[in-house]
């Protein structure tokens, strides 16, 4: 759960320091920090993309479990809830700002994909990107909204540490294959995240989380044949 801490941790001093200095710092620079932060997600899901042992069950894996997510509206529902909740706190802005910056932090493929494979193997490195990308938003969210953003920090560390400690719990039922398959699909979903930060694409990355469930249900299932 190390790699949750650190996100919390970096994102409470990342909204202290743009409370103090962030409308200084020019929206541009922002960007291109963002555009190089989204190449290196990309490298690190085509890294987990390539521990796959089975790309025949991957590929099956996503795009059955895009299709699932496609048909659920994924995406569209995080969307809207998170459109609701911004509405109802709007005009207030400490808490809109703790909203703004809970549901940025928390509600997207990254959190529970990184969170899902340092409970399992105990590797942060999504969490740790997903860390620098946090830090740069928080930065420029609390020069906006106040110190609110910075109590978004517990919302990151409840949830995403419940997600990690629960993977941990059933670690030990999982085999090699079934953590490699998870691993491969996340890092497609994390591959379409740095995409969409880089600007290339517009991949709606939380319609693919399914894969997550679909890949080692499929493992189980091309065993037993």
């Amino acid at each position: 759960m190390i790699g949750t801490i650190v996100n919390a941790t970096m994102v409470l001093l990342a909204s202290l320091f743009g409370y103090a200095i962030g409308r200084k710092i020019k929206e541009d620079v922002r960007d291109r920090i963002m555009k190089v932060l989204g190449l290196t997600i990309i490298f690190i899901g085509l890294k987990m993309a390539f521990e796959t042992k089975n790309p025949v069950l991957i590929i099956a894996s996503v795009v059955i479990g895009t299709v699932i997510g496609e048909m659920l509206k994924i995406e569209d529902g995080l969307e809207s809830f998170a459109a609701k909740i911004e509405r109802k706190f709007s005009g207030f802005t400490f808490a809109e700002g703790f909203v703004t910056a809970t549901i940025l932090f928390c509600v997207g493929p990254m959190a529970v994909v990184g969170s899902i494979r340092e409970g399992l193997t105990g590797d942060a490195s999504i969490i740790l990107a997903k860390t620098m990308l946090d830090m740069v938003s928080a930065l420029f969210l609390s020069a906006i909204f106040g110190l609110g953003v910075a109590l978004s920090s517990l919302s990151i560390l409840a949830y995403q540490g419940t997600i990690t400690i629960f993977a941990g719990s059933v670690a030990s039922y999982m085999t090699e294959e079934i953590i490699a398959e998870v691993t491969a699909s996340g890092g497609i979903i994390v591959m379409a995240i740095g995409f969409n930060v880089v600007g290339l694409s517009r991949f709606k990355a939380a319609n693919m989380l399914p894969a997550l469930i679909v890949a080692p249900l499929g493992v189980l299932i091309y065993s037993a044949l």
